[in-house]
Formats: C-alpha cells, structure tokens, sequence
C-alpha cells in the first residue's frame, strides 16, 4: 500500500530545459575562457558520453578533467566557475513550475506523505516556497542539507526513515534512470520516469532498472501515479 511519494526536483517539479542549455553553454565558454582548446563536435562527444557513462553524479570533475588533464587547480577553479555562473544566472531566470505540478502536488498531499528527493542546493526551497508549494511536504531536505546525494541509496534511506515509510510502501518520481529510478528500484520503492531532459536517452540495461511507468511530460503524471498506486495495493 503506497504512503508516501517521493519528487525529484529538477524535471520534474521545476522545468529545466533553459538551466541544461545555460549549463552546456556556461560550461563550453568557461573551458575556452581558460584557455582550453577543443572542437564544438568534442565537446558534444564528451557531453553525450558522461550522460551515457550512468557515472554522471561525479561529473563535474570528470568532465572536466576530460579537457584540462591532470592540473586539478584549474579543474577546481573552472567547475566553481560554472557552478557560480549558474547561481548567478538562476537568480535573474529562476526556473518555472512543469505543467499542472502545482495542482497536482495539493491533491496528493491529502492522500499522502510528499518527500522532497532532489540533489540540489537549499536554496531552491525559496523557490518552492515562492511558488507556494513547499508547504504540501512533509520533507523538505534536499541534498546540501542531508550531506549526501543521489544516486547513494543513504540518501533514499534518510527520506523514508524522515517519512516513517518502508520502501515498499513508496513512490519515486525522478527524470534520471541512473540517479532516481534505478537506487528506488534497488531499495524496493515504485519509480516513475519522467523522460525528459539532458537524460531522457538513457534506457535501462536489464530488467531490474525498468521504471514502474515512464512518460514524456508531467502532463501524464496523474494518471501514471493512479496506475502505479494501483499495482501496490
């Protein structure tokens, strides 16, 4: 019987499509900026080989590093670059709300028990609150504030011992099979794939990494939810 519903943030509560476009740009012109010389085809290379490696939690420097070698001072000074041009960019464009979320959001906070489950600074509980939706979970930690961050199934664990759930009796909503669906599944949790974004490419490599339900829009959230609460009654 499901009890409780864990939401990713990024992709899923707010839209992200300008932020992933910002980010490939700002990361791009910082590296040249640095004096890091490359073509436009090998850093698409790079960028489509991180997001398929499953190992894109440890990207920054990895990534990084891909371009500047073994100097990590620079790799450190360009990854805390990008990382401040993104703060500074998201406070002039904060990021918006996905369709019908909102909504949405309200009518399961009386039926269940909402968990916030994204990797993400705390800042972005101001935005939540902004958009006066913080107030329907009864999570509201994010990854800065638990010191540990997805995909480590500790992170998972914290939320649902913070909810009083057991894994089976919850449900995971995330846009990530390598970050959100496959360390929900690992636990026993119910997972829904919103199949946007950066990572909408991945598929699963076995059986075990199969979503619950994937979709391509938060438009199709309500009903993937009411069918996936259906087979875990």
């Amino acid at each position: 019987m499901t009890k409780a519903i864990l939401f990713d943030i990024g992709g899923v509560i707010l839209e992200e499509d300008e932020l992933d476009k910002e980010f490939l740009n700002a990361t791009e012109n910082i590296l040249k900026q640095s004096g890091i010389t490359f073509t436009k085809e090998e850093f698409d290379k790079t960028i489509n080989q991180w997001v398929l490696s499953f190992k894109a939690s440890s990207f920054f420097m990895s990534f990084i590093q891909h371009f500047i070698k073994d100097d990590m001072k620079k790799c450190n000074e360009v990854v805390d670059a990008i990382r401040k041009h993104l703060s500074n960019w998201s406070k002039v464009h904060p990021q918006k709300l996905n369709p019908g979320i909102r909504k949405l959001i309200q009518s399961l906070a009386v039926k269940y028990k909402l968990g916030l489950a994204g990797n993400q600074p705390s800042a972005v509980k101001n935005l939540l609150e902004k958009y006066d939706i913080l107030r329907f979970f009864t999570t509201t930690e994010v990854s800065e504030d638990l010191g540990i961050s997805k995909p480590d199934l500790k992170f998972f664990k914290n939320i649902l011992n913070r909810l009083d759930v057991r894994a089976e009796e919850a449900v995971m909503i995330g846009d990530r099979l390598d970050n959100d669906i496959i360390p929900a599944k690992k636990l026993g949790m119910k997972a829904i794939l919103v199949k946007v974004g950066l990572f909408a490419v991945l598929e699963p490599r076995e059986p075990s990494e199969n979503p619950d339900a994937t979709i391509s829009s938060t438009t199709e959230l309500p009903m993937a939810i009411e069918n996936v609460i259906a087979q875990n009654r």
